[in-house]
């Protein structure tokens, strides 16, 4: 039995696509579960003042139509904040994802963030650390027997196979190629730059960064004090060449991409590769 102090909030948000620092919020539901077990569900539909992706309607059904007369989240952020105020929060990837969505809307709103001092309970987080994804439980999952001589290496990789054979007899829609494979277990994207994904091409050819606070900025317009931190860390080699490239006055365009004319007086940014010739510790933008 669950005990509480003061009630207990499970809140789930749909958004305009997966990235809390840029998306907006489409639609909050809440439920409010009280000291005494009764509880409580609200609702708000919100316009999010952009037009809502259709990969993104594809997840959650929500279409532009569908919010095209409801009120933007700072016509509702103080009725939100009163549904907030003094309770404790639960939800799956609430930190990750909800959390930090939902104070990025009550900063735009300029309203003072509500949850101030309330204890979170991520499922997500429980899920993760008590189904431990470990090779013996794929084993007993995918192939219904135990995993004899773990840590073993032979054991372990005849293991990792049958785990495969397993997977694609478990799941009828996982592709059956080599290179389909690939990509469906987090390999590299068609439309990623590097090996790991850091620089990727966008649609209109050029090189776009995909870490951090910069994520969709494209790398030329990124000042030199960025490229130079980037320099300074231990970011792969090829991630490394692309952003030297760009210092040098080079614009990356994606393979079979137009390429984009420069005027021919233009001058390279700068004149050295070493970062420590340009840049001081204090100027490096984190």
């Amino acid at each position: 039995m669950l005990t509480l102090l003061r009630p207990l909030l499970a809140l789930d948000i749909e958004a305009t696509g997966p990235k809390p620092e840029t998306d907006r919020v489409i639609e909050l539901g809440v439920v409010r579960l009280a000291p005494d077990g009764a509880r409580t569900v609200h609702r708000w539909l919100i316009h999010p003042e952009r037009e809502i992706p259709a990969d993104s309607t594809a997840v959650h059904g929500i279409t532009d139509a569908m919010v095209q007369h409801a009120p933007v989240f700072k016509a509702v952020a103080s009725e939100i904040a009163a549904e907030l105020s003094g309770c404790d929060l639960t939800g799956y990837n609430l930190r990750g994802f909800d959390l930090p969505i939902l104070r990025r809307e009550f900063e735009l709103a300029e309203i003072p963030w509500p949850c101030e001092g309330a204890k979170v309970i991520d499922t997500f987080f429980i899920f993760k650390e008590r189904e431990k994804y470990t090779l013996g439980n794929a084993v007993r999952r995918y192939c219904g027997r135990t995993h004899e001589n773990a840590h073993s290496a032979v054991s372990d990789a005849e293991a990792s196979l049958d785990v495969l054979l397993g997977q694609l007899a478990y799941y009828a829609d996982l592709p059956r190629s080599v290179e389909e494979l690939d990509r469906e277990s987090g390999g590299r994207q068609p439309s990623w730059a590097t090996e790991l994904g850091h620089l990727r091409w966008g649609e209109d050819g050029d090189l776009y960064v995909a870490f951090g606070r910069h994520d969709g900025t494209r790398l030329v317009d990124m000042d030199d004090g960025f490229l130079l931190w980037v320099l300074r860390q231990d970011f792969p080699a090829d991630v490394c060449a692309l952003v030297r490239s760009v210092r040098s006055g080079e614009r990356p365009r994606a393979p079979g991409a137009e390429p984009i004319e420069e005027p021919e007086d233009s001058d390279s940014w700068f004149d050295s590769d070493d970062p420590d010739d340009h840049c001081d510790d204090e100027d490096i933008p984190f």
